[in-house]
């Protein structure tokens, strides 16, 4: 025989779902694997009663459906900006590992969510991104034999870039423009710095040329890719193929930009 319809209950159940949601929605939102995202969700439903779960994980969008006896509810939740945030992950690894105990209040979550969303903030400066940035590309250059003047180019180059890229999207900048800007910042002070020491005949700027190319490996979306590659590996297509499609889609985008200033500048890599 169903259960009679409890207005309360029907009302508490969708308060649970949205904070678990929430859950999910900021693992998502920090740039993990749907798999973690998944999880994650799963173990604060499980913490709040919940009987089971089922939920569809994209790049960014989550839709799930809740269980409780003869009850269920399906909630969808949608964000714009997909973003990697490794201190805000690890928070959140925390919290759904160790901190969950079984009837946990929705309240008693969202609070600790709070901490999490609002208190925690990004492990790395601008800054020391750019820097990050400057010293893994002239790694690069360096272990392909690039010539030394090459190789502190591109890490000028690299930094300049990564700066520009940061500071656009701390300005809520489509990510989009945002690898635009870094690309475009990059190759243009590449081909500036070259430009000037071949003027004054400190090196031929025809030698330099292929520099370009390592001065905006920074653009080049690895975390993305590799959650993609978890999430293929456990046939979850839904996350992995998404979050592929946009890894490719900022490369595509990134050397899209750097071809549009070669072409302009006559900076042609070799």
């Amino acid at each position: 025989m169903s259960q009679q319809f409890d207005p309360e209950l029907h009302r508490q159940m969708g308060v649970e779902a949205d904070v678990v949601l929430r859950v999910g929605m900021l693992l998502m939102g920090a740039g993990t694997s749907g798999y973690r995202v998944l999880r994650g969700m799963k173990r604060s439903a499980r913490a709040l009663g919940f009987d089971h779960l089922d939920a569809t994980v994209g790049l960014t969008q989550i839709t799930c459906t809740f269980h409780r006896g003869e009850y269920f509810r399906t909630v969808i939740a949608r964000q714009h900006s997909p973003a990697v945030d490794a201190s805000r992950i690890e928070a959140l690894e925390d919290l759904t590992h160790n901190r969950l105990y079984a009837g946990i209040t929705a309240q008693e979550l969202a609070a600790m969510l709070d901490v999490i969303e609002f208190g925690v903030k990004k492990r790395w400066s601008g800054l020391v991104l750019s820097f990050a940035a400057a010293i893994a590309c002239a790694a690069f250059a360096y272990l392909n034999f690039f010539p030394l003047e090459a190789v502190g180019l591109v890490a000028l180059a690299a930094f300049a870039g990564q700066f520009v890229r940061y500071t656009v999207l701390h300005r809520h900048v489509h990510q989009i423009g945002g690898v635009i800007a870094g690309g475009a910042t990059a190759s243009i002070v590449f081909f500036l710095l070259t430009a000037f020491f071949g003027a004054i005949g400190s090196v031929d700027p025809s030698e330099l040329s292929s520099g370009v190319v390592a001065a905006v490996l920074f653009l080049i979306p690895g975390f993305p890719l590799f959650s993609a590659l978890i999430d293929i590996a456990r046939f979850d297509l839904d996350a992995g193929i998404v979050r592929l499609g946009y890894a490719f889609t900022v490369i595509f985008t990134a050397t899209f930009t750097v071809s549009m200033v070669s072409w302009l500048t006559q900076l042609t890599p070799d």
